[in-house]
């Protein structure tokens, strides 16, 4: 649907889309284990991967956005993306502004994170409604904001406390999104009232829910098993309140099998938002594979078998089955792209395709909002069937990205 004289509405998912509350030294890494050797990770080393390139939307949001919508030494992370129409996407970011000045978020610098203020200072999130236009020169994509709207605060999670003080349910937030625009260059956003999705048996405090675009599903991913049920809310204006899942919760061999292998130092986790493949058999979406830092760093090793609390998160490919019990059928080897310090926490939160091309927004070290893009035939090719990593648990790589910015090189 082009933009113009038109209004339209979108349901815009306050827990995953808008996120409110919210390397390894070498190319690749080799199982010492493994009888035979492994390949390299295809994404350490294809060219046109290199090419498209990492952007960086925080500066692109600080220096479009009107002076004064984001206030200096502001961290503007996790962002968001939906596609609207064309090459129109709405994004959300998260903003967290130190009430210590010496703690604020620097450009360029990712060694001021959130964590380390305990989140005690200021925090929002900003909409932005933008155009991402390929370059005809270079390999760089333009950014052209056409509306925003902020500041939005709110709470994500209601959680249900029983007699003892345990939690035994939680309920989320969702919104509709009206988007009316004057013509192809200035639009007006607005924010619905929020409606609560409430799962009365959920008894976690899990932020990783993760939403089928473009229907009223939702999955609900467990840590550590990676166990996944499914929720199908009818309504996002009037969403049924649960208190089981559609779907028997259910996990493959696999990430049964790896649970018990890495006792938890390694664990599948939530993502972004699926979408459906052209097949209309199998979704793709991006998830996070967390681990602890003594994996790849020796200082981070665990002593006394404490585990330690700082972790690295990773990408990782992954496609399901789009009817029950929504097996996932291909996962990806994990990677993690260049980040200024290794600070190691990269946060999937969005998927959308631009073309023949995939955009992947992330969170950089709860400092800076990024948009790595993919092309469609590195993502097929990344993919693996999930069996056919049984026979070798080890044999699974976690690959650090080359250092490249923007569709060239960094220092």
């Amino acid at each position: 649907m082009p933009l113009g004289h038109s209004s339209f509405s979108l349901i815009f998912n306050l827990f995953v889309v808008v996120s409110l509350t919210f390397g390894v030294a070498t190319q690749s890494t080799q199982s010492t284990q493994s009888a035979q050797p492994q390949p390299l990770h295809p994404f350490c080393t294809w060219p046109n991967v290199r090419a498209r390139g990492i952007h960086d939307l925080s500066a692109f949001l600080q220096d479009a956005l009107p002076v004064g919508t984001i206030a200096n030494g502001s961290c503007i992370f996790n962002p968001a993306l939906v596609h609207v129409s064309g090459n129109t996407y709405l994004v959300s970011v998260r903003l967290y502004l130190s009430l210590n000045p010496s703690r604020r978020c620097q450009p360029g610098s990712s060694d001021r994170p959130p964590k380390n203020d305990e989140f005690k200072g200021r925090k929002t999130n900003i909409l932005a409604l933008v155009k991402v236009n390929s370059n005809q020169y270079n390999a760089r994509l333009d950014f052209e904001l056409i509306g925003h709207y902020g500041r939005i605060f709110g709470h994500l999670y209601l959680r249900m406390l029983d007699e003892a003080k345990v939690a035994t349910s939680l309920q989320v937030a969702v919104s509709r999104i009206l988007i009316m625009c004057k013509d192809d260059q200035q639009c007006d956003i607005a924010v619905g009232f929020p409606n609560g999705l409430h799962y009365a048996k959920s008894r976690k405090f899990d932020k990783n829910w993760c939403p089928l675009n473009g229907t009223a599903l939702m999955a609900y991913p467990v840590y550590g098993s990676f166990a996944r049920g499914f929720f199908n809310w009818s309504n996002y204006d009037a969403p049924i309140p649960h208190d089981h899942f559609i779907a028997n919760k259910t996990t493959e061999e696999y990430f049964s099998r790896f649970a018990v292998a890495f006792k938890g130092y390694m664990t599948y986790s939530g993502g972004t938002p699926a979408i459906l493949e052209d097949s209309g058999t199998t979704y793709l979406a991006v998830g996070h594979l967390r681990m602890v830092n003594g994996c790849f760093h020796a200082q981070g090793l665990p002593r006394w078998a404490v585990k330690p609390l700082s972790s690295l998160m990773e990408h990782g490919l992954i496609t399901f089955s789009a009817s029950p019990p929504y097996h996932i059928t291909h996962i990806s080897h994990s990677f993690i792209p260049y980040s200024p310090n290794h600070y190691g926490v990269v946060f999937p939160m969005g998927l959308d395709r631009l073309g023949d091309s995939f955009l992947v927004s992330y969170g950089d070290s709860d400092q800076s909002a990024k948009l790595l893009v993919l092309d469609a035939s590195a993502i097929h090719a990344a993919l693996l069937p999930l069996d056919s990593f049984l026979a070798d648990l080890t044999a699974y790589q976690m690959c650090s990205l080359p250092c490249w910015w923007e569709g060239g090189a960094c220092s």
